[in-house]
Parts: C-alpha cells; sequence; structure tokens
C-alpha cells in the first residue's frame, strides 16, 4: 500500500492507474474526467463550484476554504492519504461515491460544509457521515420543483431560505429540514451592498425573461413543464408589450443571455413583436437583471426568483403563474394550492393573458404612493423573501459560521 500511496502522491493521473482504478473500483468508469484537488485541509468546504464567488461572501475573512469542482469529473485529491482512505471505504460501504465523499471530508477535515445547491441531497448524505460537520444550503432560485412527483426527497441541516414558504414547500413535499433560517437571497444581498445610490426610474415596465435557449423533446411531466412555459412566457409578454403600446409605456426586458452568444439572438427572436424596435432589450452581464428591476416602476414574470428578489427589494411586481398552463403544473404534484402565489395580493397575481386584466392590475399598482405599496405588499414580501436590508443575507450566513468556527476551535 505504501508503494502505491508513493506512487500517487503529488502527479497527474496516469495510463496505468486509471486503468486500475476503473477495473477495481465499481462506479468509476462512469466518469469520463478526473477533478484534481490540492490536500491542504480547510475549515469550510464549499461543494461545488456553482455560486462560489457568492458564498465567499458569507464566509468570514481569513478562513481556509476549499471549492469542490463536481461538475468537472469526479473530485479526487492528490494524496496517498486521500487513496488509502478511499480504498478502505470501498471495503467498508461497497459504493463508490460513499468512499471517496468521505475520503474526502476525513482528508481536509473541514467544520462546515455549504452549497449553493440547495436542491441537492449530498448535504444529507455528508451530514449522515459527518454529524459533527455543519451542512449548510443556501438557497439559489424559487423551488415551485419541489411540488414535482418523482423530486428526490430532501434531508437538510441549515438551511438559509428566501421566506417563510419553503418551511411549507419542504413540508407538503415531504422532504425534512433540521434548521430554517428565512433571510432573504444573498445574491440579492450583494448587489444591493454594492450600490453607491439608488436607481433612477428609466422604465415604466419591466419583464423577466425566463427563456431556454435549447427546449429539449422530453415525455412525461418534464415534457409538460418545457411545453408550457415556452408558450405561457411568450404569450405574457405579448400581452405585456400589447399594454406598453396602448398606454404609450416604455419597457425593457431583462435578457436571461449575454450580447454576441448564439443564445442572445435566440431570445430576442422568441421575443419578436411588432413593436420590438420601441423595447430595450438588456444582455445579461453581472447584476444586469437586478439593475432592471431597480429602474421600472413595475415588474412583470411569470415566476422567476428574480421576480420575488424584487418583491423583496420592495419594488413593484406582478407574477403570472397564476396563468392556467403554469399554474395547473404544481397541483399534478404535492400541492394542494399554488404556493407560489397564494401569499401574494389580488393585485400581484395574473390568472389570464387578457390584456385587460393587466391594465387594470398596472395602473392599480402604479396608482399607489410608495408607502401604500409597501403596506400592500408587506405580508407577501415577508412570506416569500424576507431581505432585511439592515440585515443582509450574506452578513446573516457570516456571522453564524463564525460562531460554529469558534466552537470548533
Amino acid at each position: 500500500m505504501s508503494k502505491l500511496a508513493g506512487s500517487i502522491y503529488g502527479w497527474r493521473l496516469t495510463g496505468a492507474l486509471k486503468q486500475f482504478l476503473t477495473r477495481t473500483i465499481p462506479g468509476v468508469n462512469r466518469f469520463k474526467n478526473i477533478a484534481w484537488h490540492g490536500k491542504t485541509g480547510c475549515d469550510v468546504l464549499i461543494y461545488d463550484s456553482m455560486g462560489s464567488d457568492a458564498l465567499r461572501s458569507c464566509i468570514p475573512t481569513g478562513t481556509k476554504v476549499n471549492v469542490l469542482r463536481v461538475r468537472e469529473g469526479m473530485p479526487l485529491i492528490k494524496s496517498g492519504y486521500f487513496f488509502f482512505l478511499g480504498l478502505i471505504n470501498l471495503c467498508l460501504y461497497r459504493s463508490t461515491t460513499r468512499a471517496w465523499r468521505t475520503a474526502l471530508v476525513n482528508t481536509w477535515k473541514p467544520k462546515v460544509v455549504m452549497t449553493f445547491i440547495d436542491n441537492s441531497t449530498s448535504m444529507g448524505r455528508i451530514k449522515s457521515l459527518f454529524p459533527e460537520v455543519q451542512c449548510v444550503s443556501i438557497q439559489n432560485g424559487a423551488r415551485w420543483v419541489l411540488s414535482m412527483p418523482f423530486q428526490q426527497r430532501l434531508d437538510l441541516d441549515h438551511y438559509f431560505c428566501f421566506g417563510e414558504v419553503e418551511s411549507d414547500m419542504m413540508h407538503r413535499g415531504g422532504h425534512l429540514v433540521e434548521h430554517y433560517y428565512p433571510i432573504g437571497s444573498i445574491k440579492a444581498g450583494i448587489f444591493w451592498e454594492q450600490q453607491l445610490s439608488h436607481k433612477t426610474k428609466k422604465f415604466d415596465l419591466c419583464f423577466i425573461s425566463q427563456f431556454r435557449s435549447r427546449f429539449l423533446p422530453a415525455d412525461g411531466y418534464i415534457g409538460e413543464v418545457l411545453d408550457a412555459y415556452k408558450k405561457t412566457v411568450k404569450d405574457v409578454f405579448t400581452q405585456v408589450a400589447n399594454v406598453a403600446v396602448k398606454r404609450n409605456m416604455s419597457l425593457c426586458v431583462a435578457m436571461r443571455y449575454p450580447l454576441g452568444s448564439a443564445e442572445y439572438d435566440k431570445e430576442v427572436e422568441y421575443f419578436t413583436h411588432s413593436n420590438n424596435h420601441e423595447f430595450t432589450f438588456i444582455p445579461k452581464s453581472n447584476y444586469s437583471s437586478y439593475e432592471s428591476v431597480q429602474v421600472s416602476k413595475l415588474t412583470v414574470t411569470c415566476s422567476s426568483a428574480l421576480g420575488y428578489e424584487a418583491l423583496g427589494f420592495g419594488e413593484r411586481v406582478i407574477f403570472a403563474k397564476d396563468v392556467k398552463e403554469i399554474a395547473s403544473l404544481v397541483f399534478k404534484g404535492t400541492w394542494k394550492t399554488n404556493l407560489a402565489t397564494d401569499h401574494l395580493p389580488d393585485l400581484q397575481r395574473l390568472y389570464s393573458t387578457s390584456d385587460d386584466e393587466l391594465s387594470r392590475k398596472v395602473d392599480s399598482l402604479l396608482a399607489m404612493t410608495d408607502e401604500e405599496y409597501l403596506a400592500y405588499s408587506e405580508e407577501a414580501r415577508w412570506h416569500y423573501m424576507k431581505f432585511d436590508k439592515n440585515k443582509l443575507p450574506q452578513d446573516v450566513v457570516k456571522n453564524k459560521i463564525a460562531i460554529w468556527l469558534e466552537q470548533r476551535a
């Protein structure tokens, strides 16, 4: 075993070793690539590089941090000790994934493991193996998909979520959460902290794009979801565009893709309207979508996370999640009511693609003073996006992690 450890330590994977791993360890051959990591330990382990930059804002300064790049291939550490533990664990567990996950944590010895992929089952599995490690899941998007009938059951330790509604969503879906922290959105908090001044309103209306560049063929429930959103997002945009033209209102579209990409060109084509030349399409770049809603008097969305984040900011928002084609999707799962909208007041819920309904609700919301609107939407804001501008989400998480690290010092 020492010979194996000596040949592995500090080098890149050779053809002979790769052949050994794929033939000896069941499951390894399903990984096309290897993601190599250094052997240095850490206090905080970020599980998955997606959103890792945002998560770093939640970690106390000076903390040792490692990022596990699970999307690049099978994560391996350049350490003979790691491979030694992995092979022993494989004999114990008879599971490749469990063996290497356990070896990773035992090699790096993090006190906190955190992820931005809050619908991942990995945190629950790590917690079951290492009960002394604090496992943190941070919400990164709207979670109506938890109503889907095929959703894997989640078992979360610490869940830093958008609002109070996530508790009901988790419970009805049969998911388990040990500790809830409704704090709002981390990304929204980072954007808010970077603002130098309040934005002047440049547009009357903003439409949040939920366009997908690839609507892949799919059967069953997934196919139904993709088809329903493809149609409804376009229909609602057309509705908003018609109202803008009839009311002589300026309209911007917060795009999902960056300028110059093939996806962006397809996105513009998808939103074809006879008055497109009068609308402003804002390409995706950094926090451009957040800026789009902030410089608009009112925003319309089907069910995007950005819409709820705008609601948390105190912006005027209308949600089209009650339009029949997409509202009906949630009732095929575990929900008996549409939790994504049932705490919104009537003026902020769109039930049809009728121009008359949207016009009436736009006029009513814009006629309110800022104080009247904040009072009107107060319950909905705290229920869906409990965003406190004086206690930003990233600071709440950072303080909690600091306490855990001090306790384990």
